[in-house]
């Protein structure tokens, strides 16, 4: 999509062609809880994430338009890490005292300054919003609340809204058995697509959507897989292809992709066919850099991986603008 006519602070996050290639780097609990593991489950101090963090910015900025950021990494780090990039900055937190297998789930939201952020020339926040289509009216209702809340925050200090709609398991989805994960497979793209239906209505004042893949990668058939006739998979490329067009018709700003935990070289698949229909690019974390942080603690190894194989896995998803 052109992203002219749209929110001025997008042409932060992209480049001249209005492309956004955006490193996410806003994990924390998970993030947390694998350096822990990768150190023989010895707790990590902040000053460790925030070192790892920092290490990823400096060395793939040069491959990315733009950074999204947890707020507490970026009070604590140097604005010059950032380069040329644009910010955005991650303002869920979380969700509410609900157990944790609930389907009734209200969004935390961080405590952050809209007027000092667009004091700090951030160009917006990226709200992860849990919602589902049976979720109880009242909770639903909440959550739409939440989005109309920050939109006016951001509308009135000139800070982009990326909304971020996020459909998650709960204790009635079957998710332990083949057959149990083939069904919510089927009913992914329903999960994907139909809320952009409720939030694509302008008053929710969203200026970019970060959108799940709607296939769910386990049962897709990507193109350099070798698995003809394998009855496991319910989707392929064309499948794919109607589903990010299907979002297209449906939402009037820019939206992107993220990697849900697949691979550089199949996110790559996934960038090349959004962005034809539509897409204006993605927002990437451990697709590009996952395997740097598994060298850790050792940080020169860490280093190193992350100037070699992570820059190669951003090329490659990189690459795919152009296929």
């Amino acid at each position: 999509m052109n992203i002219d006519n749209t929110h001025p602070n997008l042409t932060q996050l992209a480049d001249q062609n209005g492309q956004m290639r955006i490193l996410a780097i806003d994990h924390v609990n998970g993030l947390r809880k694998q350096l822990n593991m990768l150190r023989n489950n010895s707790d990590v101090t902040n000053d460790e994430i925030l070192m790892v963090k920092s290490m990823i910015i400096r060395t793939l900025k040069e491959s990315v338009t733009g950074i999204l950021i947890d707020p507490f990494t970026y009070t604590h780090s140097a604005r010059e890490m950032y380069g040329a990039c644009g910010v955005l900055i991650k303002l869920d937190d979380g969700f509410d005292s609900s157990p944790w297998n609930s389907k009734e789930r209200i969004t935390k939201i961080a405590d952050v300054d809209y007027a000092e952020l667009k004091t700090l020339g951030i160009a917006g926040v990226k709200l992860m919003l849990y919602y589902r289509h049976d979720m109880s009216p009242a909770t639903k209702r909440a959550q739409e609340d939440i989005v109309l809340q920050i939109a006016k925050k951001t509308a009135a200090h000139g800070l982009l809204l990326c909304l971020e709609p996020w459909w998650y398991a709960c204790k009635d989805d079957e998710t332990d058995t083949l057959e149990g994960k083939r069904i919510i497979a089927e009913r992914r793209p329903a999960m994907v697509i139909e809320p952009l239906r409720e939030f694509a209505k302008k008053e929710y004042g969203v200026g970019l959507f970060k959108l799940e893949v709607p296939v769910d990668s386990t049962f897709y058939r990507f193109t350099h897989r070798s698995s003809e006739g394998d009855a496991t998979f319910l989707y392929g490329e064309d499948d794919a292809r109607k589903m990010f067009v299907a979002i297209d018709d449906i939402v009037s700003v820019p939206w992107v992709i993220m990697s849900s935990g697949v691979t550089a070289r199949e996110f790559a698949e996934y960038v090349s066919l959004a962005t034809r229909a539509g897409s204006s690019g993605y927002i990437c974390g451990q697709a590009i850099w996952q395997e740097g942080v598994r060298s850790f603690p050792d940080a020169k190894k860490m280093e190193a991986v992350l100037a070699s194989t992570c820059r190669d896995n951003a090329a490659i998803i990189n690459a795919a603008f152009t296929v």
